[in-house]
């Protein structure tokens, strides 16, 4: 196979996933798999004008390593990313912001083109995409109570909560820990006990040895807030424990 007929063929390959009910994602010329997250809520189900970026998970003895293959990309197109949900964030946190640049910083980037991380719906067994085009990553030593207290004025118009994300059931809110299906109600009670006029701007922390489907798995909770009472921020702060263990921000 030509260079040609594989780039048609990859092409083809992601454009027939999008209608399809796979829980991986295979490049059929390579033989490589891409294990896909898996979520049970629907985001976005179809995009067109688009360009494949896979991230594959690899071990080599007792190292985990990332192999990113973006060579069929087209900057003025929608990129979809397909990354292996076992990836710890650590591990792949450097090539999304890498690859988010390097489609930025293109001449030929379309302002209106987007990057979507691609999941599976567990419950249509449909692909679906979810949209980061907007998202920034801060990592790994930064949290979001740093920001708040170096951004004042801004911040003075928010009622601001920190959801650090510490484990796959761990979580706290403003240091206050509890159970992620508490989220919701624990930020509207507090609005509601303050008496505030001020919408409510939510930062999230996420333990970088979180798993990639965790992240999105998570996200995806927080996305479902009532959207007239809140704001979210579109930083998302990557966290090495042992870096910010002594710096007072949680």
């Amino acid at each position: 196979m030509n260079n040609l007929q594989r780039d048609i063929f990859t092409k083809y390959i992601a454009k027939t996933l999008l209608l399809g009910s796979f829980f991986w994602l295979v490049m059929a010329c390579q033989g490589e798999q891409v294990q896909l997250a898996q979520l049970d809520k629907p985001e976005i189900l179809e995009l067109d004008d688009h360009s494949p970026v896979y991230l594959f998970f690899r071990t080599v003895e007792i190292d985990t390593l990332v192999e990113v293959n973006r060579k069929n990309t087209i900057a003025s197109t929608n990129w979809i990313f397909h990354i292996d949900k076992r990836f710890q964030l650590k591990q792949i946190v450097d090539e999304i912001h890498k690859l988010q640049n390097k489609k930025d910083n293109s001449s030929y980037k379309r302002a209106d083109s987007g990057n979507y991380f691609s999941f599976m719906d567990t419950e249509k067994k449909q692909l679906n995409f979810f949209d980061f085009t907007k998202i920034k990553y801060s990592y790994p030593n930064y949290y979001s109570t740093n920001y708040i207290k170096e951004n004042p004025d801004y911040h003075v118009h928010f009622e601001n909560f920190s959801i650090d994300f510490k484990g796959v059931n761990q979580l706290s809110i403003n240091g206050f820990d509890m159970p992620v299906d508490e989220m919701a109600s624990y930020i509207k009670e507090t609005l509601l006990m303050t008496n505030s006029t001020k919408k409510a701007l939510i930062y999230l922390n996420f333990n970088n040895n979180l798993s990639f489907e965790k992240y999105l798995d998570f996200w995806q909770k927080v996305k479902r807030f009532d959207a007239s009472l809140i704001e979210l921020s579109n930083v998302h702060f990557f966290y090495d424990e042992e870096l910010i263990a002594d710096c007072g921000c949680r």
